[in-house]
């Protein structure tokens, strides 16, 4: 015949001490190997889902940072290649003025000035980046600054070539047509100064709407881990108290075994 054990109150409620504790022990061991204190809804559905919204937006944001860190460097190759435009119209201008005043040859300088408008066309054709030209002609570039796209800027291109800027035909073989030239080439360098200072200015705000998105990334991943990252040392120290109190408690429910079984001994 079987006969039942049956354990004390104190054993009872020490085992089940023990088992809470190892239970315990195994979410703290879980929270160090993961870095994690939530890994499921289960851990804590509102920091869970919270923390995955979070995590959500802020890939959305940084896919939308580096499309306007390639737009910042689209602006930016303009804007570069605008100031070297600017440098070749004042050497054409240069050339134009020797020709007024009667300094040098004017058929070689005009021939200088001939080939000088040439490099000028091949400087804007190069100034392509990414396949935009921004100086070139009728491209534009859009730009979005958020994951709905509900935020963007367009910004349009303009043509910086001698024919768009007028000086296609220009010639300095004579000293009248040298004058001509000059006025000419003083409105196309206004123009061309100030639509660097337009590509500049878009310049520096994409700029800082790349500097915002990236702040925006970060703060939002911060909150995310704020919610679901463990303290490691909270939790190691955690751990530490949880293994002494097992011990403790594998030590009490040896010492009453033994003490039930001395007790047992009086009856035998």
């Amino acid at each position: 015949m079987a006969t039942s054990v049956s354990l004390s109150i104190f054993s009872r409620s020490t085992l089940q001490a023990l088992q809470n504790t190892s239970q315990q022990i195994g979410v703290t061991q879980n929270r160090l190997s993961t870095g994690k204190k939530v890994n499921s809804p289960i851990d804590n559905a509102t920091a869970f889902f919270i923390a995955q919204s979070l995590t959500s937006r802020a890939s959305d944001v940084s896919a939308a940072k580096d499309s306007i860190g390639v737009a910042v460097n689209t602006v930016k190759a303009g804007v570069d290649a605008l100031d070297a435009v600017s440098s070749t119209l004042e050497q054409l201008k240069g050339l134009a003025d020797q020709v007024v005043a009667g300094q040098g040859d004017a058929a070689s300088l005009n021939t200088q000035f001939n080939e000088l408008r040439n490099q000028l066309n091949n400087l804007v054709s190069d100034a392509s980046f990414q396949g935009v030209n921004l100086i070139g002609g009728a491209d534009t570039l859009k730009v979005n600054f958020n994951e709905s796209a509900a935020a963007e800027q367009t910004i349009t291109g303009s043509t910086n070539s001698a024919s768009g800027l007028s000086i296609d035909s220009q010639s300095i073989s004579t000293a009248a047509a040298a004058s001509d030239a000059v006025t000419a080439l003083t409105t196309a360098l206004s123009s061309v100064r100030s639509r660097a200072t337009v590509l500049g200015s878009n310049a520096s705000f994409l700029q800082t709407r790349l500097d915002f998105n990236t702040k925006q990334t970060n703060n939002l991943q911060e909150g995310a881990d704020r919610l679901t990252n463990a303290d490691p040392n909270e939790e190691a120290a955690n751990l530490t108290a949880l293994q002494t109190r097992q011990q403790i408690g594998i030590s009490s429910l040896a010492l009453a075994a033994q003490s039930e079984r001395s007790i047992l001994a009086l009856f035998s």
